[in-house]
């Protein structure tokens, strides 16, 4: 009892450390003069190139619409023309913020124009997205500390228009208020600011840019005014790339399904959302075949799934991190998130045991709870009924076995009420069931009635059945 207390303790703060995701994809290039470029009388022209064609462009001080044309491969050009009222003509000049929108974010900007002027930039997918997730205490009176931690080794920072950070290496500056420091650890790069806020004239709400040599610049900013003894955390990561609405049913398919084929080897949170939402948009079209719909349906809830308790794992790990960096390796609130980074591995390879890459993650982290100085002298540890088996098919059955889910019940007839998820067949047609609590029958989603099983039951070879 005491053991699930504490557990219930440790993920309510977990879950009350997570804050509201704030993310940032898109990589704007603000308008700017174009020399010798005319756009006519009383006119001036706003040029925002992209590589949607899904973008929006519009302003405040007026509402004139962008045209859009193909610039080429993959490239789309938006233009708007604006034209100056009596009074702008009067002034010679028109302020106005402009607006730029995709779908994975928008922008805004100041823009003076001028009469017969043209004004050029770009808004488009960065190809990395920075994510700031849940900071911490920094124990340093008027001080406060941002960590960008990432997988890119050779990121250039910029905090206020002053390079900190040139291609992974520190850059030399004149800066009194700010200091920058390097580390890495189990192949992630740590590039730590560290500010010093009393009696300082910089700005509390730095801005941000980063970028990698290849990817697009990135503005960010920090959800709140930064204050002392505070830690603030963002991670770098690829972007994953959004799916186009514009694609065939054929084509949406072949998306999902690339995925599906895929996850098995994936370890990011983000790539089982991703395919979450491809197969998402196969169930939103039109053409999607009422025959197929439940096999969709199963891999969807499957990768939904498997991104909660990635997510859950990776949330315990940035805990843990910053628990070891603020109370030492050694304290017994560090290895609380160890053990519950642990839990969330072991949830993982018995709940999905087609996921090549977490077994070896759990044999790490097994070891290293062994040997922490905090651990418990005394570790209950209760053995499960675990049934596995290999899945067919006959004729009557429609659809994919692979994402086919599995519940435990006690009632024959398998009624919704009494069915409780086990897990799912995986893309192999083999599967792996932890019995955490006993059953009389197990019960595979799709077939009229339940399997029996006993406490005995070590393998059960099924073909499915309508």
């Amino acid at each position: 009892m005491k053991y699930y207390f504490r557990l219930a303790l440790l993920l309510g703060i977990l879950f009350l450390s997570t804050n509201a995701v704030h993310a940032q994809m898109v990589s704007l290039e603000e308008a700017k003069e174009v020399p010798g470029m005319k756009a006519g009388e009383w006119t001036a022209k706003i040029i925002m190139i992209s590589t949607s064609d899904n973008m929006e462009l519009t302003h405040e001080m007026g509402n004139e619409k962008a045209i859009r044309a193909l610039e080429g491969d993959n490239t789309y050009r938006y233009e708007l023309t604006h034209h100056f009222n009596e009074d702008q003509q009067d002034a010679g000049f028109c302020k106005t913020t402009v607006k730029v929108v995709l779908p994975e974010g928008g922008e805004t900007f100041r823009l003076v124009l001028y009469p017969d002027k043209c004004y050029k930039g770009s808004f488009k997918l960065a190809g990395i997205t920075c994510v700031e997730s849940a900071g911490g205490v920094y124990a340093q009176a008027g001080k406060s500390k941002v960590v960008f931690s990432s997988q890119y080794n050779d990121l250039s920072i910029w905090c206020n228009d002053v390079l900190l950070f040139d291609q992974g290496k520190l850059s030399p500056n004149d800066s009194q208020h700010v200091v920058g420091n390097l580390s890495a650890d189990n192949g992630l790069t740590d590039y730590e600011l560290i500010f010093t806020l009393a009696g300082s004239d910089e700005s509390p709400n730095p801005v941000f840019k980063v970028k990698t040599p290849t990817s697009g610049t990135l503005n960010v900013k920090l959800d709140k005014e930064m204050v002392a003894r505070t830690s603030y955390k963002f991670n770098v990561v690829k972007s994953v790339k959004t799916i186009e609405k514009v694609l065939s049913f054929g084509e949406k398919l072949a998306v999902a399904q690339k995925y599906w084929n895929e996850y098995p080897t994936a370890t990011e949170s983000s790539f089982f959302e991703a395919g979450e939402n491809a197969f998402a948009e196969v169930l939103n079209h039109k053409d999607c075949p009422v025959a197929e719909r439940d096999s969709f349906y199963a891999k969807k809830n499957r990768l939904a799934a498997i991104r909660v308790d990635t997510y859950k794992k990776q949330r315990a790990h940035e805990v843990f991190l910053q628990r070891e960096a603020s109370l030492g390796y050694e304290a017994e609130g560090t290895f609380k998130f160890l053990m519950a980074e642990r839990n969330f591995c072991r949830r993982i390879v018995e709940r999905y045991p087609e996921l090549v890459g977490y077994k070896t993650d759990l044999e790490e982290l097994e070891k290293k709870l062994l040997n922490h100085p905090a651990r418990e002298t005394t570790v209950v540890r209760r053995d499960y009924q675990v049934i596995t088996g290999k899945v067919t098919k006959n004729d009557s059955y429609v659809g994919d076995i692979s994402g086919t889910e599995i519940y435990g019940t006690n009632d024959a007839k398998a009624k919704k009420e009494s069915r409780v998820r086990l897990g799912m067949v995986g893309s192999d047609g083999t599967y792996r069931i932890v019995l955490k609590d006993p059953y009389n029958y197990l019960f595979f989603y799709g077939e009229k009635e339940a399997r029996p099983i006993t406490t005995e039951t070590e393998t059960l070879d099924v073909e499915l059945t309508r």
